[in-house]
């Protein structure tokens, strides 16, 4: 339970002196949820469901399973800042409150999503310097009201979206990764003498690897490229 106020947010960080980006590891959350990759072997029980569904493992911890709407309980209100790798949901189910969260000049993605049913509501992804927004292995989750500031020096791309794990490679993986977005928007830096980038790749949209899903209302603001899709899985999906 993770639940501070508009006023007095819960700030994950590093002690003033040292609050730099990259000045600490990040924050992750590993559900009960199901993947597309990973060994078929999760235990039975609790959480986990009936057991015998993908899980996998980060920093030799478990995470995923049969329960596509398990809970990792609240985040509200939060504010992620100068981490390595902001924050990381790994195999979160859908009844897992994550919303009025900010993650801000993470030297990794700001948010990674990775398999599950996570749904998130209200996100400021802010001058991250990847990615502002990650997902992939077989998400299934949604995202509304979701503003992404890109990064200027970084600037890896506002949005990517991908089916396969980097370790398997299979784009075609199940279930494939297709969240709902919904009122999403990019702001891409477009000063030349700020950000060399300003009128090239890479895009504010990525779509690769097999990645699916539905988008709703989105507003990309001055993009150098506004929306990339790679490779003939990636563009099967396209509707």
């Amino acid at each position: 339970l993770a639940q501070g106020t508009l006023l007095e947010p819960i700030v994950f960080t590093c002690p003033a002196d040292e609050a730099t980006p990259g000045c600490w590891d990040g924050l992750v959350v590993l559900g009960h949820a199901p993947l597309n990759h990973g060994t078929s072997d999760s235990p039975a029980g609790g959480r986990g469901g009936a057991g015998g569904c993908r899980q996998s493992t980060l920093i030799g911890e478990a995470y995923g399973g049969c329960t596509a709407t398990d809970s990792s309980g609240i985040m509200r209100f939060v504010r992620v800042q100068y981490a390595t790798y902001g924050l990381r949901l790994y195999g979160v189910g859908s009844a897992t409150v994550i919303e009025h969260l900010q993650v801000h000049r993470s030297t990794g993605h700001g948010l990674e999503v990775v398999g599950g049913a996570a749904r998130v509501r209200y996100a400021a992804l802010t001058t991250n310097a990847q990615y502002g927004f990650a997902f992939r292995g077989g998400w299934v989750g949604q995202a509304q009201y979701v503003i992404i500031q890109q990064d200027a020096t970084g600037y890896a791309g506002g949005l990517l979206g991908e089916n396969a794990q980097p370790t398997n490679g299979n784009p075609d993986a199940t279930p494939r990764t297709a969240p709902t977005l919904a009122n999403l928007t990019i702001v891409a830096p477009t000063s030349a003498s700020t950000n060399p980038y300003a009128s090239v790749a890479p895009a504010a949209l990525r779509f690769s690897q097999g990645a699916a899903g539905t988008l709703y209302n989105v507003l990309l603001v001055e993009p150098g490229l506004g929306v990339d899709v790679d490779d003939a899985s990636t563009c099967t999906q396209v509707t």
